[in-house]
């Protein structure tokens, strides 16, 4: 079988998806954040997540080469959140509502979940990197519906396709 890479695209894109924002701080000291749907659990013993990031993106670097990182799980009402980090110019980081926890992490709030991470390992596949994170906290603030993905668009439960 022969296909290019937007076709297996298209058909990934059939995969729903949650939606998170992963933060973390460079070694300039400078906030960083990149919105992610590429996440998922990968190990409750020990407790280890993983994402990926594509080699060409603005942040690459940034996450290639952290120390920690926080995967904020957006809630459904979140989507300008997705969009902002989403596009590869500078974020604003004064129209994002944020705090930093006492060891120096970023919540995005009114978030549903925050996974607070070590970096753990990093892996290259393909044209992206693979990074494992260990959890080293974690909560849950919220019962909200979570962002979702679909077919290229933003979904909700429910949502008739």
């Amino acid at each position: 079988m022969t296909f290019d890479s937007t076709d297996f695209r298209h058909c990934m894109g059939h995969f729903t998806t949650g939606i998170t924002v992963v933060t973390t701080i460079n070694e300039e000291n400078v906030r960083c954040g990149m919105t992610i749907n590429s996440f998922s659990s990968l190990s409750l013993e020990p407790p280890l997540v993983t994402f990926s990031v594509d080699k060409n993106a603005h942040n690459h670097n940034n996450f290639a080469n952290c120390k920690k990182f926080v995967v904020n799980i957006l809630a459904e009402a979140q989507q300008n959140i997705s969009k902002t980090f989403a596009h590869p110019s500078s974020v604003e980081w004064n129209n994002v509502d944020y705090e930093t926890s006492d060891d120096g992490c970023i919540l995005i709030k009114d978030c549903i979940a925050y996974i607070q991470c070590e970096a753990e390992n990093i892996y290259h596949g393909g044209d992206h990197t693979i990074i494992i994170g260990r959890v080293i906290n974690f909560q849950m603030t919220s019962d909200e519906p979570p962002l979702l993905y679909f077919k290229g668009k933003y979904r909700k439960i429910g949502d008739k396709l």
